[in-house]
């Protein structure tokens, strides 16, 4: 990194805050899930304790804490815990994720400040534009709950994690490869609080009303996220509906919206029902037309139905204008190209994909269909 005012230290990030001297004004842990052996002792309540120690007065500690691969209790816990060390603390959910922000002593979220770094710090801003938060005051509509009291009924049969009862440690394994995020959005939901009023002193009316209505589309989208993981789909995406009403612009909303058409339709698509499939792809690209699978499905799709002109019309729209160089799309020109009477063309096609995805099932399937014919 060649900037004056940052240096990089290659260590041990807890043995680190151990020797270090000088206070932080921002700690970030961004470490592997605790499922990941060593890792879990990253999320434990010493460990905040000696993060919180190496904060100056007015410092800020910043905790990702993943929803898969933990229980609801490791989860739960987790979030004890780090309440416990920093009573004055947010929850957020960022859409697939979930992020604690704790404050030392008694300072708190700071939007003048924050305002003025997204102003003037381009990359910040840019990186927040480019995953659909335009606007600052969107951050605060993630807001969960604020986990000050951690004797909340919520936590009243749940544990610490220590690092001398590492309950994580030894019970998260049993979650590998467990995809748990809907049992603790549970949790959140359980969480759930409407943004703090005192929170909201520092913003004009009309961001305050954008942001209680972004936090309540929140609430929705979680709601939603439980009907779709019990097979209710339907209601899963009414619930989404309401929360564009609420808030169309919102990135997790419109992502979640995106996740369900897709789920319909894959659902179509292995049922037979070709058109359905197309039908509930194209509605995927109203909202995001690069997105890459709808592309690609649809190049598919159309070729079953031995449509070639909206094959090609896709196979446009991903190849040329979104992924030139993705293989899988040069693969589905080569197969095109080959089916159109350009066999030789096809198959060069179909070879380039190849060398760059050797292992792909359906490259090799397809090229062993048309070298043979």
């Amino acid at each position: 990194i060649n900037k004056p005012n940052v240096t990089v230290t290659i260590n041990d990030g807890r043995n680190h805050l151990f020797v270090c001297d000088e206070p932080y004004d921002v700690i970030t842990s961004d470490p592997f899930e605790p499922v990941m052996a060593g890792a879990a002792n990253l999320y434990t309540a010493d460990f905040f304790e000696l993060a919180k120690s190496k904060l100056n007065d007015s410092g800020i500690m910043a905790q990702y804490l993943p929803l898969y691969e933990l229980s609801e209790n490791n989860y739960a816990s987790i979030l004890k815990s780090f309440a416990q060390v920093f009573p004055n603390s947010m929850l957020f959910f960022t859409g697939f994720d979930t992020i604690i922000l704790g404050f030392k002593n008694d300072s708190n979220f700071d939007f003048k400040v924050a305002e003025e770094k997204f102003n003037t710090i381009a990359e910040v801003r840019n990186s927040l534009q480019e995953i659909g938060f335009s606007k600052l005051e969107m951050l605060l509509s993630m807001y969960v709950a604020n986990l000050g009291d951690v004797n909340r009924s919520e936590f009243t049969e749940i544990d610490l994690n220590t690092d001398n009862l590492p309950l994580v440690e030894f019970s998260a394994p049993k979650h590998t490869f467990h995809y748990t995020s809907h049992l603790n959005q549970v949790v959140l939901l359980d969480l759930f609080d409407p943004i703090e009023i005192n929170m909201l002193d520092q913003f004009r009316s009309d961001q305050i009303e954008l942001i209680k209505r972004n936090n309540e589309a929140l609430k929705f989208v979680l709601k939603a996220n439980l009907f779709r993981e019990n097979g209710s789909l339907n209601k899963s995406m009414e619930m989404l509906f309401e929360a564009e009403k609420l808030i169309g612009d919102n990135p997790v909303v419109k992502n979640e919206i995106i996740s369900g058409y897709m789920t319909a339709a894959s659902y179509c698509q292995s049922s037979g029902n070709i058109e359905g499939s197309i039908h509930y792809f194209n509605k995927v690209l109203e909202y995001n037309e690069k997105e890459f699978w709808a592309l690609y499905h649809l190049v598919n799709l159309h070729m079953q139905k031995r449509d070639l002109k909206n094959a090609v019309r896709y196979l446009n729209l991903g190849l040329e204008k979104h992924f030139p160089e993705s293989p899988l799309f040069i693969g589905l020109r080569g197969k095109i190209r080959a089916t159109s009477g350009d066999l030789l063309g096809g198959v060069s096609d179909i070879e380039h994909a190849l060398s760059k995805l050797p292992n792909s099932e359906q490259l090799n399937a397809d090229l062993k269909f048309f070298s043979n014919n």
